[in-house]
């Protein structure tokens, strides 16, 4: 392929430094522009890799409700139903209900949640999530949100209240309240759970809430959470009407819809860089169909076909953006795995739910990476090829 040869040799030309000047800053670009994809890309992988394992270690797996959130009575039956599927780790009950809590001085709105206590400690992971006290519930025991526990301006130790549905008989219609203390604060690093979700041991909201020995629903965990979807089917299969069946990527679409969109801003973003780097192979080529004008004519005269020509400046570029890709997929790849293995950036930890910076390179991501960069090379090359090709022997000749 003489094409490709005479490409190369037009790169690796000696003379004209200010076009050797140029093809290395599109070079330069390029590799600047894949590198930031990867290093950030990659980081963003890591970082919502750590909060859905957050999310997954503190909230089920899914959750069996009846609709329109009647209570279940008799729940031991399907409880030991669900434990008989081969899939499932663990199922228990709870008590989800949104009501008001309250300080000596602030009140917020939040969502409690029922548990078993000895449920909790097994499957939680407390050394993880846990900022300040304990899980231990207790009798009069609440954990709550890092970012609720600011809200309400508390700490561990402090006196909390929760309003029940029941209300003293005054004309003021006042709700009967619980007084709590605080014995744990955990960050699951999202500020939805963080502001708005309480813990509570189970026969503590039965009595409050007077249900006697109901609940609203059963806690599901299972083996591997991201096959959810085919054990809900499994399950609805089996369970009759009035059931009905949560799982875990429904109860947090929209978190995960929002971390989608942000990693797609961020591919737009960055790839601008690489954009502004394919301008410089457009100069590159522009300086160069002028510099070989002559030489174009004489390879037109000699038999060259025009396609010939337009695959010879196509090559240039492309070589240009290999190189520049090649580059920047090397460095993005090293840096990131540098970054994942000695974690020389720390994170402030009263900012930040994890105090070192994580990183997941996955295959897609370099794919969809090197082959925009690609594309946004060759994309380059079209106008000046088409110049290159377009030019008539005699014309080409003739310039000086």
């Amino acid at each position: 392929m003489y094409e490709f040869f005479i490409a190369r040799r037009y790169l690796s030309a000696k003379k004209g430094r200010l076009l050797s000047l140029i093809s290395s800053i599109a070079v330069g670009g390029i590799a600047v522009g894949v590198a930031a994809l990867i290093i950030t890309l990659s980081i963003l992988n890591g970082f919502h890799h750590e909060l859905k394992l957050r999310i997954l270690s503190a909230t089920p797996h899914m959750v069996i409700q009846k609709f329109f959130a009647h209570p279940i009575s008799e729940y031991g039956d399907l409880i030991q139903k669900l434990r008989s599927y081969p899939f499932v780790i663990s199922a228990s009950p709870v008590i989800y209900s949104k009501t008001l809590i309250r300080s000596r001085d602030r009140a917020d709105g939040v969502m409690i949640r029922g548990v078993e206590e000895s449920f909790a400690r097994q499957h939680f992971p407390v050394e993880k999530i846990l900022k300040e006290g304990n899980f231990y519930l207790g009798n009069d025991g609440i954990v709550l949100g890092i970012d609720l526990a600011r809200n309400l301006n508390v700490v561990v130790g402090d006196t909390v209240y929760i309003a029940s549905p029941f209300v003293r008989p005054s004309p003021f219609m006042v709700p009967k309240m619980k007084r709590l203390i605080v014995h744990g604060i955990f960050d699951l690093g999202h500020f939805e759970y963080n502001s708005s979700l309480v813990f509570v041991r189970l026969d503590l909201l039965q009595k409050l809430y007077d249900l006697k020995d109901e609940v609203t629903g059963i806690e599901v965990r299972v083996q591997n959470p991201l096959k959810v979807k085919d054990y809900t089917k499994q399950i609805e299969r089996d369970l009759e009407y009035p059931y009905h069946i949560y799982d875990w990527i429904d109860m947090n679409k929209n978190l995960f819809a929002a971390l989608k969109l942000e990693k797609t801003v961020t591919f737009i973003v960055l790839t601008l860089i690489i954009i502004v780097a394919a301008f410089n192979i457009i100069g590159t080529l522009i300086m160069l169909v002028v510099r070989k004008t002559r030489e174009i004519g004489i390879l037109k005269s000699i038999g060259a076909e025009q396609s010939g020509v337009f695959r010879i400046f196509t090559y240039t570029g492309l070589l240009i953006g290999i190189i520049g890709t090649a580059i920047g997929t090397f460095l993005g790849i090293v840096i990131s795995l540098l970054i994942g293995k000695y974690h020389f950036i720390k994170l402030p930890s009263d900012v930040y739910f994890i105090s070192t910076i994580p990183v997941i390179i996955r295959p897609l991501d370099l794919t969809l990476i090197i082959s925009a960069a690609l594309l946004i090379s060759y994309l380059a090359t079209i106008y000046p090829a088409r110049k290159a090709s377009g030019l008539t022997p005699v014309e080409a000749i003739r310039y000086e």
